[in-house]
């Protein structure tokens, strides 16, 4: 009986893949090309391993199966947080009457390569655009002191999981607009 029960325990624990297990090992690579490059892949796969046992095959197919446009719209709230970070850190240091705009931008299709913890990563990069001005008919980038800049960048990369790089853009309207599109 004792044989029996560890067969079966072991057959369970073999039929569970990287997905977690009730995701038939066919999905596997259905699910490993949808999520490639996608900036919430981390986030889709445990949300994958917390679905109750039964409903995981659905949801697979789900994600397997989801148009390209509805998994980069989650980029939005990457961009939120990130752009919270910003205002917040800038508004510690007293510069909210020194810019007069500050977008963060999270670029589309373009990936950076960078290290977290111990591990290589392949995450996103944000551009943060300061400017000051008196009419937006022209735009000088704001001097943002190092230090301020450096929590920024910190903060970003520490706890926006899916970015690994800030860079600032310091290019004055004209010749450039204070948006990107």
């Amino acid at each position: 009986m004792k044989r029996i029960i560890f067969l079966l325990l072991g057959a369970c624990l073999c039929a569970c893949g990287r997905y977690g297990c009730g995701v038939p090992a066919g999905y596997e690579p259905l699910l490993d090309a949808a999520l490639a490059g996608c900036p919430r892949a981390d986030s889709l796969r445990q949300l994958l391993r917390q679905t109750p046992r039964e409903q995981r095959e659905g949801m697979a197919f789900l994600i397997a199966h989801m148009p390209r446009g509805d998994r980069d719209t989650m980029r939005l709230d990457l961009l939120r947080e990130a752009d919270a970070i910003a205002r917040e850190e800038l508004s510690k240091a007293g510069l909210d009457r020194d810019i007069w705009q500050c977008p963060v931008v999270l670029l589309a299709d373009v990936h950076s390569v960078g290290v977290q913890g111990d591990e290589r990563t392949y995450g996103s990069p944000i551009v943060l655009r300061p400017v000051s001005s008196e009419d937006a008919m022209t735009a000088d980038w704001s001097r943002v002191p190092y230090d301020v800049l450096a929590t920024i960048s910190t903060r970003i990369t520490n706890e926006c999981r899916q970015i690994n790089r800030v860079v600032l853009d310091c290019t004055s309207k004209p010749p450039a607009t204070i948006e990107w599109e």
